[in-house]
């Protein structure tokens, strides 16, 4: 489910990992729990749970996931766990999204 920016802050204990502003990461993610990315990543994620990708994120990637918070920049196509309702489906205008969201 997609939804609009929250207060989910980089120190927040329920985020269990965090790949920071100057990361570059390639490679395949897959994780449970919550994961937020603020910097560069490449490849693909996968997870039940929640995606937040935060304002200086940029993913280049196949997204599979339960949750995904998105107040980045996204290029690839998305498959959410859950169906989709009118309420989730919010986009800041700040985010820029290309590719299919299945």
């Amino acid at each position: 489910m997609w939804k609009e920016k929250t207060d989910m802050k980089k120190e927040d204990s329920q985020i269990k990992a965090y790949l920071g502003e100057d990361t570059i990461f390639n490679g395949s993610l897959n994780f449970d729990g919550t994961v937020r990315i603020d910097g560069k990543f490449e490849g693909q994620v996968t997870t039940k749970d929640t995606l937040i990708i935060g304002e200086t994120g940029h993913l280049m990637a196949e997204i599979s996931a339960g949750t995904v918070i998105c107040m980045g920049y996204v290029e690839g196509p998305a498959r959410l766990w859950e169906l989709l309702n009118p309420q989730a489906y919010i986009l800041s205008w700040a985010v820029c999204w290309m590719g299919p969201v299945i």
